[in-house]
């Protein structure tokens, strides 16, 4: 019998982010987990309804044995089986996060290369978890760059009411969320051995804008080009800037510097 990994669940800030991460992982590498002192650098220590529900997800996920499951516990033991995906449905029952639940269990099932549907109620925005729109813009546009094959949806805003972020208050119409992961990925694996030939350096905008603003100042546009004729946007030559006199119209405006005739359109491309 593998020997249980065991955590103490007071290190770090001692709150349920060990424990979504330690399940995680435990789903991954088929390791038991122990874990103790659960949530204990927090006012109210011990499992709440949000993480409760990762724990539910995670052991749906994979059929797993759990130990000590229930409101208030600050032990928790969990023996995974086999990821097999299939239907979930998720009912946090409070405003806590659904994000940190689909954060618990979507790269697992990645990992394992199942079908996975999951829906989820509870909170979408909350304040101490990351947003719907943080996943949906930033976190699953880098899983699928990684070849995954995932869809998330916001079915219905839910948002925690006064009180504690953790998720002990139930909102009037609690959020859905709704996660679509279809197994497999890309068609083009790296191979053993293999390596990346191809990538490309971050963008460094400090010389990006140092080399656009001595390029203006020079007189020429960013990419060399020389500056248009007569200083006018759009290089009409010999085109006249509007008199200062009587004879300007009242709704005109002073033409722009050549910097600032340069600035806008260059960023943009």
């Amino acid at each position: 019998m593998t020997t249980a990994v065991e955590i103490d669940g007071s290190h770090g800030e001692g709150g349920g982010q060990i424990l979504r991460t330690s399940l995680a992982l435990a789903m991954l590498t088929g390791r038991p987990l122990e874990m103790s002192r659960i949530r204990a650098g927090r006012a109210k220590p011990g499992l709440r309804r949000q993480h409760l529900a990762c724990v539910e997800a995670a052991a749906r996920l994979c059929h797993a044995e759990v130990h000590g499951a229930r409101v208030g516990s600050q032990e928790l033991a969990f023996r995974p089986g086999a990821i097999t995906g299939g239907v979930l449905d998720i009912d946090i029952g409070s405003a806590g996060s659904t994000t940190l639940v689909v954060q618990t269990i979507l790269v697992p099932a990645i990992a394992a290369g199942v079908a996975l549907r999951a829906v989820i109620r509870g909170g979408t925005h909350n304040p101490l978890a990351p947003p719907f729109e943080f996943l949906d813009r930033a976190w699953l546009p880098h899983l699928r760059a990684m070849g995954a094959r995932v869809e998330l949806t916001l079915d219905r805003h839910g948002f925690a009411p006064g009180g504690e972020p953790a998720g002990g208050g139930r909102a009037t119409a609690p959020g859905q969320l709704t996660l679509m992961l279809e197994p497999g990925g890309s068609e083009e694996m790296l191979k053993p051995g293999g390596e990346i030939e191809y990538t490309q350096d971050a963008v460094n905008l400090v010389d990006l804008l140092g080399r656009f603003i001595f390029s203006g100042a020079s007189g020429s546009g960013p990419t060399g080009a020389p500056a248009p004729a007569g200083g006018q946007p759009g290089g009409a030559q010999g085109a006249t800037p509007p008199a200062s006199g009587s004879g300007s119209s009242p709704s005109s405006s002073p033409p722009a510097s050549a910097t600032e005739q340069q600035s806008a359109p260059t960023l943009l491309q």
